[in-house]
């Protein structure tokens, strides 16, 4: 007899938008979408109002003045929305604002409905047979990128496998013409050669002279069209200029947002036929890109377009939102690319000089007329907006101001203690402790090649690791470029943040002086470094940067070209990238068709009765589910939430006193005890952590299960987050993470939603997540030990909240056991080591939040951090 596994059909589709995963049970797709799609909340947290009710004075029976214990029970919700959305209001263009009309121009009568789609049989998946067979192809090119001959052997092994059916196709041949054949989204290459044609100089001749490149290109038409008619877009676009407006103040958001796009209208509105039309404008990016080959390199220059009317958040989400519009390949040589720059145009001598002396100092190209000369509303000096990864991130802050303070300490000290001190940032940086999506410098900045992703990550740890080492000006200065930098990356600018960024770039040019003499005897005439004071007014124009940087062009790289040129034969490579680039988009193109119709809807196979679970326990450990530390969450905008991971952690006691030797936390029980005072009194004069404990409540034969992580769900739309602005990252606190040292994470809680950034909130590290009920009663619980604030406002030098853990008058720390519901968020701490040394050997990042005495509350480890941690 056979002990073959038999095959079970994954027949339990998920629902969510966008989501195609497909499960073989029941149970399977509910620890799927717990997982993957958490519950939005759509009320306010309970725990906020709770810890509000708490009197801010009160103290523990032994302990030093610190903050509340736990939240009191809390008050029913009230229905609420994200904080930057109340008190909004928005205005649109009453001229040009975008009157839906018939496909003749004549406006349709207010609440007509769009017409249907065309007129499609349910089952019609031409030019493929079937959902299947799509999937199937869908699921080789897409997302395996099987390899051709990969493809053919597959083909055959199920043509042996199944002899009396015929494989769904072919070999790759078959698969590739039938993609091709798919209709909707075809937007056809062309191309072009240019040459150079001027004088060539004596002697040798350098080869791009006599070279023909090759430009290829789509109608940008075509292209804005298709991207007009996707479904998708459909509530993430602006149909008008808009201006929006909260407590009598300017936000400034999506670039329909900002103040271009409201006088362009209003120039076209000037002409009455225009009233009622739709104002498209389009948005262009190019930036270089090389891939590695055997015998050098290759460069390549795409150019994407996108149109202005989508929201930053649907662009930044990479949802096709930006297309290739056209591509040039430039085979990398050793000869000076700069001087083809030289010869287009002929210009006077001393010109051509003070233009080869702008290339060489600054990357500036001179002498060249712009594509859009002759556009009757693109003054491309007007249109060249904001780029914050170049310009700040990767130039002022990485390539200036970094190599500063290296140069600033190289001069002021003798070699060996400079490089004794250089020496010890690193380790600093090294030893900071890990927190979601902060990438770890194991070596500190001892890179040989910086990605943007690598300055970014320098960018949140750099300053507690210079502090104490250099001047407090030199530690200003640099605080005051990543303050702008995170200022002008908010989603949301107001006028305020207005204010703050132009304060910001004030005090920056105050402070950089500082390097005059080690650094810049010559000043500080920098375009990268000057670009920032264009800063607000081109915010103002084209609302928030964040929508518009070159991370997003440099994100589709890897998809447009990078992975691409992987799949190529690496023989003149530019034909293979923009005929797989093609194939992708008849992919995602019928995908799209397939969905809006309903065609994709549920699973290939027909749902199986469920089996009903016969326990509510909660469900065995599967550490699988839980190793994402953070990550942007799909679906509707809400407050947020705090939950317990999905799986308890096995064999470990769940009686509380047995529970507490185990954790070795012997004040479990008791802390238990006193927060459930709390709960069940909300009313009382005094709190649980004041009473005596033969008041509270007996806790001996609950069950107690424990857990390894939770996992936070917030609004944070200046972060990488979904189209609704929602991010999740995980918190944990368990004894081995990774098979490695434990991991006992920081966190927020809120105390006073009144009160301006740190100020209404409490800092604390979680040594157990649990879980209990209590008179029928489901109580998700944190064991945390507080931490308080030193002094009342942020260091001056590096403008970050310090802070020192709480310890009862015996030494043993301040510890509390508080609801779930309390904590906001994960926080992130950095010791503070003032002009200490950080040990060679025996100390690593796991040991940092023991080693210290006191922390910089890191309100740059994220961006929504910065908005709350000020």
């Amino acid at each position: 007899m056979s002990t073959r596994r038999k095959f079970t059909p994954a027949a339990h589709a998920c629902r969510e938008p966008g989501c195609r995963k497909v499960c073989k049970s029941t149970a399977g797709l509910k620890l799927h979408r717990e997982s993957a799609h958490p519950r939005l909340p759509q009320q306010s947290p309970p725990a906020a109002a709770g810890l509000a009710l708490l009197d801010n004075n009160d103290k523990h029976e032994d302990g030093p003045a610190s903050p509340p214990i736990s939240p009191r029970n809390s008050p029913a919700p009230e229905p609420m929305v994200p904080q930057n959305q109340r008190g909004t209001t928005t205005t649109y263009h009453p001229l040009l604002d975008g009157t839906p009309c018939d496909r003749d121009g004549y406006d349709l009568p207010a609440g007509t409905l769009p017409p249907p789609w065309e007129e499609r049989d349910a089952d019609d998946y031409s030019p493929f047979e079937g959902r299947a067979q799509f999937e199937f192809a869908e699921f080789l090119f897409t997302q395996e990128k099987m390899a051709q001959s990969r493809v053919d052997r597959l083909a055959q092994l199920l043509a042996a496998l199944y002899a009396d059916k015929d494989p769904p196709f072919a070999d790759h041949e078959d698969i590739y013409a039938t993609v091709d054949a798919i209709q909707p989204g075809d937007v056809p290459w062309q191309s072009f050669s240019v040459q150079y044609t001027g004088p060539l100089p004596d002697g040798v001749i350098p080869e791009w002279m006599t070279q023909k490149y090759e430009v290829w290109f789509r109608s940008p038409l075509e292209i804005f069209g298709k991207q007009l008619a996707n479904p998708d877009f459909k509530d993430q676009i602006d149909w008008a200029p808009k201006r929006i407006f909260k407590n009598g103040k300017r936000q400034l958001t999506d670039f329909f947002s900002g103040n271009w796009a409201w006088k362009q209208a209003d120039e076209i509105a000037k002409d009455p036929t225009t009233h009622g039309a739709m104002f498209v404008p389009s948005i262009f990016g190019s930036d270089k890109t090389t891939v590695s080959v055997g015998t050098g390199n290759t460069e390549f220059y795409p150019l994407y377009g996108g149109l202005g009317n989508l929201f930053n958040s649907t662009r930044r989400a990479h949802r096709d939102g930006l297309s290739i519009c056209a591509f040039l390949s430039i085979p990398k040589s050793e000869h000076l690319n700069h001087s083809l720059f030289f010869y287009i145009l002929p210009v006077p001598h001393f010109a051509s000089l003070y233009i080869e002396g702008l290339w060489d100092d600054f990357g500036i190209v001179g002498d060249l007329i712009p594509f859009t000369t002759g556009f009757p509303r693109a003054d491309i000096h007007e249109l060249i907006t904001m780029d914050l990864l170049h310009q700040v991130i990767k130039g002022t802050f990485k390539d200036h101001v970094v190599e500063w303070v290296q140069e600033y300490i190289e001069e002021t000290h003798e070699s060996a203690e400079a490089a004794r001190i250089l020496a010890d940032i690193d380790r600093r940086i090294a030893v900071t402790t890990p927190f979601p999506g902060l990438r770890h410098f194991h070596t500190g900045r001892g890179y040989k090649q910086w990605t943007g992703n690598d300055s970014k990550g320098l960018m949140k740890v750099y300053l507690p690791a210079i502090a104490g080492h250099v001047p407090s000006t030199v530690v200003k200065a640099v605080a005051d470029i990543i303050e702008f930098c995170y200022l002008v990356r908010r989603s949301v600018i107001d006028e305020d943040t207005l204010v703050a960024i132009e304060a910001a770039i004030v005090r920056f040019h105050d402070h950089r002086e500082i390097f005059r003499a080690t650094s810049r005897p010559d000043g500080f005439s920098l375009p990268r470094q000057h670009s920032i004071t264009h800063y607000p007014s081109l915010i103002r124009n084209f609302g928030a940067p964040n929508g518009l940087c070159s991370s997003i062009t440099e994100s589709k790289h890897i998809k447009a070209v990078k992975r691409p040129y992987r799949r190529t034969n690496h023989y003149k490579p530019l034909g293979q990238i923009l005929l797989i680039n093609q194939r992708l988009d008849k992919i995602v193109t019928a995908r799209v068709d397939f969905a809006s119709r309903g065609m994709l809807d549920g699973a290939i196979f027909p749902f199986p009765p469920p089996s009903p679970r016969a326990t509510d326990s909660p469900l065995p450990e599967d550490p699988n589910d839980e190793n994402v530390d953070a990550g942007a969450i799909e679906g509707a905008t809400c407050i947020g939430e705090v939950k317990l991971a999905k799986t308890y952690v096995r064999k470990v006691p769940r009686d509380v006193h047995q529970l507490a030797e185990y954790v070795e936390q012997p004040r479990l029980c008791e802390l238990i005890r006193r927060f459930l005072f709390d709960q069940l009194n909300p009313d009382a004069p005094i709190s649980g952590a004041q009473i005596a404990l033969d008041q509270c409540p007996e806790f001996t034969t609950e069950r107690v299960f424990i857990f390894n992580s939770a996992c936070a769900v917030f609004y944070a739309p200046s972060d990488v987050s979904g189209v609704g602005g929602m991010r999740h990252e995980r918190i944990r606190a368990t004894k081995s993470w990774y098979h490695g040292p434990p991991r006992y994470d920081c966190v927020f809680l809120e105390h006073d939603p009144d009160a301006a950034g740190f100020h209404g909130l409490h800092a604390a590290r979680v040594w157990l997540f649990f879980r209990f009920k209590f008179r029928g009663v489901d109580y998700p619980c944190a064991l945390i030990h507080w931490f308080s604030a030193r002094g009342d406002e942020p260091c001056p030098d590096t403008g970050m909240w310090r802070i020192t853990p709480d310890f009862q008058r015996d030494r043993t720390p301040h510890l509390a056991v508080v609801h779930l519901d309390s904590i906001l968020r994960g926080a992130h701490l950095i010791g503070i080591a003032g002009k200490d040394l950080i040990p060679v050997h025996h100390f690593n990042f796991s040991d940092s939040l023991d080693a210290f005495q006191a922390f910089y509350v890191n309100k740059y480890a994220d961006h929504h951090a910065h908005e709350i941690a000020f």
